[in-house]
């Protein structure tokens, strides 16, 4: 579809990338999150314990894309992604960062099966309650597209081990088209399983619990 094509949408304030301190305020708010600007002129929030990086590319007059990479430890090899468009609005980008620094002060275990923040069904199931019906698409994957035919939801059928997106030998599992790839993030999605890692602050990131599902982070 291109983008110059006109479009009714509602509510307004997804109509457009919109206000990026949406985003931004948050993630400045949030206890022990470090801030720094990037060379191109964008911005660089770090968890306090180091293991989840979003990142603002250029200034804020001009929204550019938002990234977010999770890492097992410090330094590490990042092992999952999420990707937001500068078409994104910033409510989604929000969304997604904000359940995440929520989610690392209890080591995700208010979103996984039990929580008070855990969300029954999938995310295929929520979105067919929402009018999005099945569509044909590429071998191995399942494919929904919204009731206007502006963007479609697309998923991975079966098992893909966790290290071949990483090394980029296959593509991301849970990607939205176009703009952003989840509202959530993968911890909030219903169905989807992350293991919590160990933080040395408390009061942002949580360590593990115990009884914690042992699947590792996967976007």
């Amino acid at each position: 579809m291109s983008s110059a094509a006109p479009l009714l949408v509602q509510p307004l304030r997804l109509a457009g990338p919109g206000d990026q301190r949406l985003v931004t305020g948050p993630l400045a708010a949030a206890p022990g999150w470090s801030r720094a600007r990037t060379p191109d002129g964008g911005v660089r929030f770090t968890s306090p314990c180091r293991i989840a990086v979003i990142t603002g590319s250029g200034p804020p007059d001009r929204p550019g894309i938002w990234s977010v990479h999770g890492y097992t430890s410090a330094g590490s090899e990042p092992l999952w992604r999420a990707l937001f468009g500068s078409g994104t609005p910033a409510e989604i980008t929000a969304a997604f960062t904000t359940v995440l620094v929520d989610g690392l002060r209890s080591g995700h275990r208010d979103y996984l099966h039990g929580g008070p923040n855990h969300r029954p069904g999938t995310p295929a199931s929520v979105l067919a309650d929402r009018g999005w019906r099945p569509a044909q698409g590429p071998k191995g994957f399942h494919d929904q597209v919204a009731p206007d035919g502006s963007a479609v939801y697309r998923h991975r059928v079966g098992h893909q081990p966790a290290d071949a997106e990483v090394a980029g030998l296959a593509p991301p599992a849970w990607p939205r088209r176009p703009g952003a790839c989840s509202l959530a993030p993968l911890n909030a999605l219903p169905g989807v399983r992350t293991s919590p890692v160990a933080c040395r602050s408390t009061r942002s990131c949580a360590p593990p619990s115990p009884s914690a599902p042992p699947s590792p982070w996967n976007a």
